[in-house]
């Protein structure tokens, strides 16, 4: 790659120190007033417009970052994922004060007489992660990996021009972005208000009511009945003597679907027998995810893990309708309250808890309907959400392919001129 005259190409480690945090066990979390702010991965998502971290549940004292053997990283120090797939999102933060940060992560102290942060971090957002991971159970990297990538680096004032360039022409991009992700979360917040009302009241706003005894539910059609799950389903458990069936993966996203389809970053078993089948018109639920919606009628035959729970109707409810309603936020709120566990993100749906969660039952025909009206629906906003995304893609490329070129030294022209 050609680069101007004065420019180098550096390892990262060359740039400043880079060191890893530090196991922060459960019992030391959630102090809030401590001196010491202790980030966690999570806290990434959650840093302002220009990149700095100050938002965290966690504190420490400097006592026990001692105990903990963990760094305490000055302000302005870089950090980033290195283990799981939040490391695949190059997402590059700024420490607001001097803080701690969990293992799952890498701080980056950069030697600020002759790097400026603002470009590095734009130098550093074109790194690809992903070709270097390690391999495993998930993916992964460490400091020596990331140390011997090479960077572009001009000399500082330019550093700052660059800098100066990207932030303008970023924000204007960024602004499109943020105007084009509203849109879809308003088109997502329409439909699944569309189909939860749909699922609890039915279609037609004049049918007369009735309560249905459950406070998440409320009233429905008079016509409609409640019952248990355990009335409505019985619970597959065979199993796969050969492992040779599509695995199916099921997600909160996408519901159940061909793992082959998706980019999952899991560790797959090397042996799939002893799999739990799961045939067309099943409802499977994943155990760990079931709080967070996983969950979803399968259309084809297949396996999921052991560890999920495959539901079969016994005939009362559609398939078709089960799938909606059971992916629809008044009824995964329900699957909340039922799932045991003692933290939020450690709650598990049992099938003795599944089986005494109430259900809807209108008559066959009416959840025909309402499963035929819901899907003109999503074709009618397809169109629109498919164009969303596209355009999504493209700026988000374009930002990409700018900050590229600018960190390298091909729009060293518009750069100066700028």
């Amino acid at each position: 790659m050609y680069l101007p005259p004065y420019w180098k190409s550096l390892r990262v480690k060359w740039l400043g120190q880079l060191k890893g945090g530090a196991g922060f066990p459960h019992d030391e979390q959630g102090l809030s007033n401590e001196d010491i702010p202790f980030f966690k991965v999570k806290d990434i998502a959650y840093a302002d417009s220009q990149n700095w971290m100050t938002i965290t549940e966690n504190t420490v004292s400097r006592s026990t970052a001692k105990k903990l053997g963990a760094n305490i990283f000055p302000r302005g120090t870089i950090v980033f994922a290195k283990v799981g797939a939040a490391l695949l999102l190059n997402r590059f933060r700024l420490l607001g004060q001097d803080s701690c940060i969990d293992n799952n992560m890498i701080g980056f102290v950069v030697d600020t007489s002759y790097i400026q942060l603002r470009f590095i971090l734009h130098a550093l957002s074109t790194l690809n992660f992903a070709e270097i991971a390690n391999p495993g159970a998930v993916p992964s990297l460490n400091e020596e990996q990331i140390g011997n990538l090479c960077l572009s680096i001009p000399p500082l004032d330019t550093q700052r021009r660059i800098a100066d360039y990207l932030d303008a022409e970023t924000a204007q991009i960024d602004a499109l972005i943020a105007e084009k992700e509203r849109m879809l979360a308003l088109l997502t917040e329409k439909r699944a208000a569309l189909v939860s009302r749909a699922v609890t009241r039915g279609l037609d706003p004049a049918v007369p009511l009735k309560s249905s005894g459950l406070e998440w539910l409320g009233d429905i059609p008079v016509h409609w009945e409640v019952k248990r799950a355990k009335q409505l389903f019985t619970i597959r458990d065979e199993r796969s003597e050969s492992g040779d069936e599509e695995l199916l993966s099921v997600s909160h996203i996408t519901g159940v679907t061909p793992r082959a389809e998706k980019e999952v970053f899991m560790f797959k078993a090397e042996s799939m027998i002893g799999y739990k089948l799961c045939l067309p018109g099943d409802l499977a639920v994943n155990t760990l995810w079931a709080w967070m919606g996983a969950m979803g009628v399968a259309t084809q035959p297949g396996i999921v893990s052991p560890d999920y729970h495959v539901y079969v109707s016994k005939g009362e409810l559609l398939p078709a309708f089960v799938e909606v309603l059971c992916r629809s936020k008044p009824f995964i709120a329900e699957v909340v309250r039922y799932s045991k566990g003692v933290w939020s993100s450690r709650l598990r749906l049992y099938p003795e808890a599944f089986f005494d969660i109430r259900f809807p039952v209108p008559p066959q025909n009416e959840q025909q309907v309402i499963v035929s009206s819901l899907a003109r629906e999503r074709t009618r906003t397809s169109e629109l959400e498919t164009d969303l995304y596209s355009s999504l893609s493209l700026l988000k490329e374009r930002r990409s392919a700018l900050i590229t070129a600018a960190v390298t030294g091909q729009l060293e022209r518009a750069v100066m001129a700028a």
